[in-house]
């Protein structure tokens, strides 16, 4: 594979991306990426940068000393939810969702919810059947 920019050679790389999320900044370097020997361009399609973005946003859910709304939003974004889907997800209401946005301090339990909706997502999982009453039962033997 060439270089869309240089015509250079695309290699695989160690990369370090830089996410912002909020107040926060997460640097990723876990992954290699097709990267031009003569230009350095790195190639990233959509689905990769969305893992990056998901990553980023469950790391500061998770480790961050304080989450407020800025980061709930980004971390929203990564799912490609609207406010109504989050809320449907977490069986609240849209404004809920939005006063939370705007809160400067988020706490744990919402944290820790959103956070589990990212790891489904990572893990393959749709989020439209989370709010719905015609859920099966789960049996645990």
């Amino acid at each position: 594979m060439n270089c869309p920019i240089c015509d250079g050679q695309m290699v695989p790389r160690g990369y370090e991306h830089t996410t912002v999320v909020g107040t926060h900044r997460v640097v990723d370097s876990t992954a290699m990426v097709p990267q031009c020997e003569k230009c350095g361009a790195a190639d990233l399609d959509f689905e990769r940068l969305g893992r990056y973005e998901r990553r980023a946003a469950l790391i500061v859910l998770l480790e961050a000393k304080t989450v407020g709304g800025k980061e709930l939003r980004f971390a929203r974004k990564t799912l490609g939810l609207r406010q109504e889907d989050l809320a449907r997800a977490l069986e609240c209401n849209p404004q809920q969702v939005s006063r939370w946005e705007h809160d400067e301090t988020i706490d744990m339990r919402l944290r820790l919810s959103v956070a589990a909706l990212i790891e489904r997502v990572e893990h393959g999982k749709p989020l439209d059947d989370l709010a719905q009453d015609d859920r099966p039962e789960l049996r645990v033997a």
